[in-house]
């Protein structure tokens, strides 16, 4: 196997191992056995537990939609497709929604995932508070929304609402799913005139 190829098997199997088991219940020996390879070799790509595990989450998160690019005809639009694609892309993409809740959970994980993790959060809540900022300059949404605090109730309500299909026998969503449309109309909702 070529090692380009043997480490992303690493990688694969520690994607499925750390979103199984978490960071702390997740082990080498499991990680080594589903990728074929032994903890050696393991060790010698990534250093240790901690780097395979930055290495999962930058391997991740390099997939994510950037929000920021997302462009409508009007802001409710905008407000609309930045929430169902943020909420689609971690429903479906394995093992994204634990990193973000084990990284913001005070649990100890490394700290060079946390960091991918929490930049990855701000760029998310930045695209919906801008998105919302637009709508309120515009007059599409009211002037007494706290933009952050959407974009905290939506961010965290996608993340959990990922952890909990992860529980669904037979959830496979695929975009758009039916709940991140339904977060997005939260978020639409939640700013619009009444």
């Amino acid at each position: 196997m070529a090692t380009g190829s043997r480490k992303e098997a690493i990688l694969d199997a520690a994607r499925g191992e750390f979103a199984d088991n978490g960071y702390s219940g997740a082990r080498i020996e499991r990680i080594a056995a589903a990728a074929g390879a032994n903890k050696q070799l393991i060790f010698h790509y990534f250093g240790s537990k901690d780097g395979l595990y930055a290495a999962v989450a930058a391997s991740t998160f390099v997939g994510a939609p950037d929000p920021q690019l997302i462009s409508a005809p009007t802001p409710t639009e905008s407000l609309r497709r930045c929430v169902a694609e943020m909420a689609s892309w971690l429903a479906r993409t394995s093992g994204a929604a634990l990193l973000v809740s084990e990284c913001v959970s005070g649990r100890p994980v490394p700290t060079e995932a946390e960091l991918i993790v929490s930049g990855w959060l701000q760029k998310a809540s930045s695209s919906i508070r801008a998105a919302i900022d637009d709508g309120q300059r515009k007059g599409y949404f009211r002037d007494d929304v706290d933009a952050q605090s959407i974009a905290t109730l939506i961010v965290g309500s996608s993340v959990g609402n990922a952890l909990l299909a992860r529980g669904r026998p037979g959830a496979g969503p695929e975009p758009p799913t039916r709940s991140a449309s339904l977060l997005a109309q939260v978020a639409v909702d939640l700013c619009a005139w009444r």
